[in-house]
């Protein structure tokens, strides 16, 4: 046929070394975000096993609320922004190079927030922990035992984590960042 192609794996053009590296790199940043965060992995991936991720109980939760957990989130996205930066953007194949420029973007955005923590409305009437600690219990899907499991461990994470809220609410408070008294009267 006039129009047929073969696409057989001997015409795909071989990765060069850089272009591996920056493959692992991702696939290293994928499970590094997922890796201690069970009930985003839930949301993202419908098997974790296949990616090689495998929680323990202490992984059940909602997560932390500090200002070490902040910092070391900081941490982490300036490691990988300075991992990203180590390589040559010139050598990457077009699809790398949109994945390139898209965590670049990414890792700018986040890193801009630095520092502004204390102005964020945890309990914010449409966009804080209630509203979205009520969608992700509502949206949750049950595929196989483990996920029953997670489930009711985040139901029991509830109080712990909502305590860890109100004390970063409190502290917000005292320096002077509560929020705004209407959207305060929303929230309650």
């Amino acid at each position: 046929s006039v129009c047929a192609c073969d696409f057989n794996s001997d015409t795909e053009p071989t990765k060069t070394d850089a272009q591996i590296q920056f493959d692992k790199y991702c696939d290293d940043l994928f499970s590094e975000e997922l890796e201690d965060d069970a009930l985003t992995a839930h949301f993202d991936i419908s098997n974790p096993s296949d990616y090689g991720l495998k929680y323990d109980e202490e992984d059940y939760t909602l997560g932390h609320v500090s200002d070490e957990d902040t910092k070391e989130s900081f941490d982490e996205l300036k490691e990988a922004k300075t991992d990203l930066e180590e390589f040559d953007r010139s050598g990457l194949t077009s699809s790398q190079k949109q994945t390139y420029d898209t965590l670049e973007s990414y890792f700018e955005i986040q890193l801009s927030y630095e520092g502004t923590t204390e102005l964020q409305s945890i309990f914010a009437p449409q966009s804080g922990i209630v509203a979205n600690l009520f969608t992700t219990l509502s949206e949750f899907t049950f595929y196989e035992k483990d996920d029953t499991d997670l489930y009711l461990a985040v139901l029991k994470d509830t109080k712990r984590y909502m305590d860890e809220c109100i004390e970063f609410t409190k502290k917000q408070a005292e320096d002077g960042y509560f929020m705004a008294e209407d959207i305060a009267q929303q929230s309650i």
